[in-house]
């Protein structure tokens, strides 16, 4: 087996002597991550392009993290296997175009474009990573494995492809943002802004300042303000019942009609006595069975979608064989 030994100290790729990075900030951004999205998955489950897309960014900000700790964990030894340095190292630099470029999607996803138009622009986008993919794969010998320390290996492609790569896709990013900033509402334009400017100061603090890793804390960063900022969970969900409420619906028919998708049923249900039974045992006693309808429906079947529109009124979303087994279900309790 081959070992690499490591012979230089410069941008904190490899060093000279064994030298701890302060890595504890990592492992905190991977646990933050790690939260955030076992909090998506506990939530009522959100389908639109724009919540997909955030969770492979959630997904490539806990790979980049991930390789980061590995990377920091290997330097803390004299040796390495040479097989396993440079995967970690090629996986951890295609992470951080990926990364990048999911961040594009996501913008896109966000500026309310028809579906078409997306396609166009992700094909587009993805260019640079192919590119990078290609590049880094030519960049190894046939044979690296047999002279790994010799001079036809050059590491420090990898760093240059990547930094200018990340670095000038973040900034296309944010011409973007500032340019179709009349697609994006005042609300989705500010953290889109802040998270790609956030990107940026990590890269040139780390690259051109020389602080280890904080590339990575900066995505780590982004991610959480995208969270709090744009993606809570909480913002599409009716905070009574727990189903999606009025804002989600819209979004989400707006998708279904733009992906034309008319083979989903909407069954509406109204409570037209629900305000007579709030006068005559109160209103905790119709909230209750307001809450207590909400919960029976999200589980007839999980193939379907529950939104509350109004204070009494409901809008389930579903195909032809669950409309059958919720009609049927609701007349049953109703007999």
């Amino acid at each position: 087996m081959v070992i690499y030994k490591f012979k230089h100290e410069k941008f904190g790729v490899i060093g000279g002597r064994k030298m701890k990075w302060l890595h504890h900030y990592l492992w905190t951004g991977l646990i933050l991550l790690i939260m955030i999205l076992y909090h998506f998955w506990q939530q009522r489950k959100l389908n639109d392009r724009n919540t997909k897309e955030f969770y492979q960014i959630i997904i490539c900000g806990i790979g980049i993290s991930s390789s980061g700790i590995i990377l920091n964990i290997i330097k803390n030894y004299a040796t390495i296997s040479s097989n396993l340095f440079i995967f970690i190292v090629t996986i951890f630099y295609l992470l951080k175009i990926i990364f990048t470029y999911k961040l594009f999607c996501f913008i896109i996803t966000k500026s309310h474009f028809k579906l078409k138009h997306i396609k166009q622009l992700k094909r587009r986008a993805i260019i640079p990573i192919i590119i990078s993919f290609f590049i880094f794969l030519f960049n190894i010998p046939d044979n690296v494995i047999s002279f790994i320390s010799g001079p036809n290996f050059h590491l420090y492609n990898y760093f240059f492809i990547s930094i200018y790569v990340v670095l000038g896709y973040n900034l296309f990013n944010l011409i973007y943002i500032i340019t179709h900033r009349n697609q994006l509402s005042i609300r989705d334009t500010y953290p889109l802004v802040e998270s790609n400017i956030i990107i940026i100061i990590g890269i040139v603090l780390q690259y051109y300042l020389h602080i280890k890793l904080f590339y990575i804390f900066s995505v780590i960063l982004s991610i959480s303000l995208l969270y709090l900022k744009l993606k809570n969970p909480y913002a599409y969900i009716d905070l009574e019942t727990h189903v999606f409420n009025e804002k989600y619906f819209q979004l989400w028919m707006n998708e279904q009609f733009d992906n034309n998708n008319m083979s989903n049923i909407l069954i509406t249900i109204d409570f037209y006595l629900m305000e007579r039974i709030g006068r005559i045992y109160g209103d905790k006693t119709s909230q209750n069975i307001i809450i207590a309808f909400a919960n029976s429906l999200w589980h007839i079947d999980k193939k379907h979608q529950v939104f509350r529109l109004k204070a009494n009124r409901f809008v389930i979303v579903t195909n032809q064989k669950s409309a059958d087994k919720i009609i049927n279900k609701i007349d049953a309790n109703n007999s």
